[in-house]
């Protein structure tokens, strides 16, 4: 078993809002899908679209979550002792509320979601992380860039816990309490045109 440096060990414990975030498109990731496949995602993708976020969130909004986001993975770490795995964390209902809320923010933005989609597939093949960080994944990565068959698919994984919710009475009303009835509509309208889009 590899071991885990001190590095390593801090470098999680920062990233632990974006590791949950990614986590519910990773299903996307070589080799579940092949580079040259339209619908594939690499985790080059990972800076473009942070920043992102940033801008359509606020830089201040987003470094709130992370900062959240290490004390819930703090907080679990010490109440799991021995016992913590991340398997479990990325189930934490408490940090993917606060993914929730960050894509409950976003989905303000996309109100000419084809407009949106194309904005976000420019800035982040803008973004790229280097190729050479991920020759893992296989052939073709240097010159792979995002489609936007394949971000429609990342924001459909993005918003896959909204779908949920809003199909049973209980939850959408939680959401209505947490966002307002305006935020839901809008979530609603961009799952909606997710859902249509090819």
């Amino acid at each position: 078993m590899e071991e885990v440096t001190h590095d390593q060990h801090s470098e999680s414990r920062k990233r632990a809002f974006e590791r949950v975030l990614v986590k519910r498109f990773s299903h996307l990731f070589p080799p579940n899908e092949p580079l040259g496949n339209e619908h594939a995602i690499s985790r080059r993708i990972f800076p473009g679209l942070m920043l992102a976020f940033e801008q359509l969130a606020g830089a201040e909004f987003v470094q709130q979550c992370q900062v959240v986001g290490r004390n819930i993975l703090k907080n679990v770490r010490e109440e799991k002792g021995k016992d913590f795995n991340w398997g479990e964390f990325y189930n934490d209902p408490v940090i993917n509320d606060l993914v929730d809320d960050l894509m409950a923010v976003v989905a303000w933005s996309f109100r000419d979601v084809d407009r949106r989609t194309q904005w976000l597939t420019n800035l982040i093949n803008l973004n790229l992380a280097p190729p050479e960080d991920y020759v893992f994944e296989g052939k073709g990565i240097e010159k792979w860039t995002l489609k936007q068959a394949g971000l429609i698919n990342v924001l459909r994984a993005l918003f896959s816990d909204f779908r949920d919710k809003l199909a049973q009475d209980d939850s959408a009303r939680e959401m209505e309490n947490r966002y307002g009835q305006k935020a839901c509509a809008a979530i609603r309208s961009l799952i909606k045109r997710l859902d249509q889009a090819r």
